[in-house]
């Protein structure tokens, strides 16, 4: 296994992370609002290969990765349809994608080969769904990560080290949360970056902290549900269902894991374990 930690929490923000001119929604004769996406072509590499992705991002600064360069909305089923309004006065707008005619942004990944077989894929959903090599969610991350310049774990000398990116889901815009954490540690130390993706294709910390865990009955409860994982012998897994998912990285002295964990029940399901939970709960409670 390998693992990834947060350990510089006062980076600056790099330059290269604007990859995108500025998004903003227009008006057209309605008072319905639509929105202007902007589409950038990136070269995802990993290793010797590279690999063409499409990113989006909406005046609201989320993002997306989409397979292919240059792609036409209107060829696809990728294309967003937003219904605004109630009943008779309900309307349906398309997003209007507008590219951008610079070179592709180089973006490499974050992290080592990882394993990509279907021995490392659940399929959650009732019906059946193909496998194929998540790497999307490596860009997704190695996005982040990158555009907030921040250490890659995998080759950190650290031992026992956790991070994990978690989305928030209740701010507007597309935010991240990273905590990191040293299970080695006793009392335990989380450290904390908020970051946010804004419209103009650059990363902001908005905020940032660092807190201690001290009594035992919380420190036996992060451990309690960390031991839920189930890490060997695979270094990548994920589980696709349509579910909210958030990224962890785990580094020992020896190994590195990375991969995908349920964030929460949006199928009505309880995620299978609740890490992420306790460690944003501990951090706030304890927050210094």
């Amino acid at each position: 296994m390998r693992i990834l930690v947060l350990t510089n929490l006062t980076l600056l923000i790099s330059a290269t992370s604007c990859l995108c001119q500025s998004v903003h929604i227009r008006t057209d004769k309605t008072p319905y609002p639509y929105y202007e996406v902007r589409l950038k072509n990136i070269l995802f590499t990993i290793g010797d290969t590279a690999i063409p992705y499409s990113l989006l991002v909406e005046p609201t600064g989320r993002f997306d990765f989409e397979e292919g360069h240059d792609f036409s909305y209107h060829k696809i089923d990728l294309a967003r349809y937003r219904h605004i309004g109630k009943g008779k006065e309900a309307k349906t707008y398309k997003d209007t994608v507008i590219p951008t005619s610079d070179m592709p942004f180089q973006l490499t990944s974050y992290f080592p080969p990882l394993n990509q077989d279907s021995s490392k894929f659940i399929n959650g959903y009732d019906f059946e769904f193909g496998w194929s090599p998540h790497y999307e969610y490596e860009a997704e991350f190695s996005y982040i990560l990158q555009g907030i310049s921040m250490p890659k774990l995998y080759q950190s000398d650290k031992d026992s080290v956790v991070r994990i990116i978690v989305p928030e889901q209740n701010l507007a815009g597309d935010v991240r949360n990273i905590f990191q954490l040293n299970l080695k540690q006793t009392p335990l130390e989380i450290e904390f970056l908020q970051v946010r993706h804004d419209e103009s294709g650059e990363f902001r910390i908005i905020a940032q902290g660092a807190t201690t865990v001290s009594k035992q009955k919380e420190i036996e409860s992060v451990f309690a549900e960390f031991q839920k994982f189930n890490f060997n012998p695979a270094s990548h897994f994920i589980e696709v269902d349509g579910s909210t998912q958030y990224f962890i990285e785990f580094k020992t002295a020896y190994s590195y894991f990375a991969g995908m964990r349920h964030y929460s029940d949006d199928h009505g399901r309880n995620p299978d374990n609740e890490f992420h939970f306790i460690v944003q709960e501990l951090y706030w409670k304890n927050k210094r």
